[in-house]
């Protein structure tokens, strides 16, 4: 999971898609997704990594639309998420805002950038840690696996299932190119980057370590 200055840029979001596809060395036989604006990019780069392939689900087959809320395993998430981190955050800015602190035009927002998006990253990264290594109970009612997502998810073949990565070429990795953009470096324009950086290095002031 990324923390970021956007969630709508379909390029921002295609470049998630596919750092996620090289980090992997594949791309999933299927995506599935809503008709979001942000989804464009992953759709045009789902279906160009999946052209050549032989399996009944190439090209346009390769993603399927369809609604959100239908999906209750992401909508499940999505309530664990909040519960465990999301919430914590959206009650110090709400705070903030309440106390005068924060108005919402631009500098305010680059200011809440600079000083919280790394905190807020690694927050999100022991998130996915905590629930990848949780062990999934065995349910009588439900045929499926059980165990830990992260031993489940790199050793397949152990629970009797297999890896649906499908697997991509260089050359079809450069035909994305143009579609995606990279996540920036800072977390907040350059210029009130380096102003804040030089102020902070001008006073003997340590990046915060926490949301006090």
């Amino acid at each position: 999971m990324e923390a970021s200055y956007t969630n709508s840029d379909p390029k921002v979001v295609g470049g998630y898609f596919l750092s996620a596809v090289s980090e992997r060395g594949g791309c999933p036989r299927t995506v599935r997704a809503d008709m979001g604006t942000e989804n464009g990019c992953v759709r045009r780069m789902q279906m160009q990594l999946r052209t050549n392939h032989t399996d009944g689900r190439t090209n346009e087959r390769s993603f399927i639309f369809g609604k959100s809320t239908a999906n209750t395993r992401i909508e499940s998430w999505w309530g664990i998420l909040r519960r465990q981190c999301a919430d914590f955050w959206i009650e110090v800015f709400h705070g903030l805002s309440e106390d005068g602190h924060f108005t919402g035009y631009p500098l305010d927002k680059e200011l809440i950038r600079f000083c919280f998006m790394k905190l807020i990253q690694g927050e999100l990264d022991d998130t996915v840690l905590a629930w990848n290594m949780h062990n999934i109970r065995r349910n009588r009612l439900i045929v499926s696996p059980h165990g830990r997502h992260f031993m489940m998810y790199n050793q397949p073949q152990v629970y009797g299932c297999a890896h649906r990565i499908i697997q991509v070429t260089p050359q079809a990795l450069e035909g994305c190119e143009g579609m995606y953009q990279e996540k920036d470096k800072l977390p907040c324009d350059k210029d009130v980057y380096n102003f804040c950086r030089y102020t902070m290095d001008e006073r003997g002031w340590q990046d915060p370590c926490d949301a006090k």
